[in-house]
């Protein structure tokens, strides 16, 4: 099996870690009509500035490709440039405990392929790091997610979906929905499991 590993780079770390002084309000953009999801996630901080999440994308060979989460930080933007589509109030009090949400993806050709088209159809599943099958033929883990946990205990969740470059937040019932349980959360300081 061919193993990889993607980090995620220590400037979305940082990005991340200004949530910690607080949230006051998310916004989403980009929603299909055909898939779950959105493009995009705006945050904006109790500082005033903007947090944009999305999901990136990683060729990793034939067939095989992840979408682990990323972030940029809008350090001059006001809170009425938010360009989201939908917006809504939310309030994360500081201090905002972050953990990144690490999971594994892998192709596995013993997994039948009913109604698809092409050659050679393989499926891409996913689970916690670590559940690959056997039979997979290939695997990485990555970081596809984020959730912030606010003092009094508000929460937010952002996932990337299999659907490429589409993100679920948990506060829009439209991003669709997410198994919790395929993420392992990892803190954002100490990168070690909680």
């Amino acid at each position: 099996m061919n193993r990889y590993a993607h980090e995620l780079p220590s400037e979305v770390i940082a990005v991340l870690a200004a949530a910690r002084g607080g949230v006051v309000r998310v916004g989403v953009e980009g929603r299909s009509k055909h898939v779950e999801g959105f493009q995009v996630c705006e945050i904006e901080l109790a500082s005033g500035h903007i947090i944009t999440v999305c999901a990136d994308g990683y060729d990793l060979e034939f067939k095989f490709e992840v979408f682990p989460i990323t972030a940029k930080l809008s350090p001059s933007a006001q809170p009425d440039e938010m360009k989201s589509s939908e917006t809504q109030p939310m309030l994360l009090q500081a201090p905002v405990a972050i953990a990144l949400l690490q999971t594994e993806d892998w192709l596995d050709p013993s997994i039948p392929c009913p109604d698809t088209i092409g050659e050679n159809p393989v499926m891409q599943r996913g689970g916690l790091p670590g559940e690959a099958p056997a039979t997979a033929i290939a695997a990485c883990t990555y970081i596809g997610g984020v959730e912030f946990r606010g003092s009094t205990g508000g929460v937010l969740t952002i996932v990337t979906l299999p659907f490429p470059y589409s993100i679920y937040v948990s506060d829009f019932p439209e991003s669709g929905e997410i198994d919790r349980r395929a993420y392992a959360a990892v803190s954002l300081d100490e990168n070690q499991p909680l």
